[in-house]
């Protein structure tokens, strides 16, 4: 199994919401079983389905540090690049 990340659930979603405001109306997350996190984003606020949807797996921990293999879904949908995701988690 993979070695979770440095990063930690509650700065990946906080850099997701930071990356995006003006590109997204609505950002939707979730816990939705065990170690599975939702994501959803809408164009507008008033769109009943998203225009993308992803799930990432963290650590069973108090920690909650994202897996490699789903940190980079998030920069995929967003339409950012990798660098600028990393910007921008980093600062927090």
């Amino acid at each position: 199994m993979l070695k979770p990340t440095q990063y930690n659930l509650s700065d990946y979603v906080k850099a997701i919401n930071i990356c995006s405001i003006g590109k997204f109306e609505k950002f939707e997350h979730y816990f939705k079983k065990g170690s599975v996190y939702v994501f959803k984003l809408f164009q507008k606020s008033t769109d009943l389905e998203p225009y993308s949807v992803w799930t990432i797996h963290f650590g069973h921990d108090k920690k909650r540090m994202i897996f490699p293999r789903d940190f980079d879904k998030a920069p995929e949908h967003l339409g950012v690049s990798h660098e600028e995701f990393l910007k921008e988690i980093d600062r927090l």
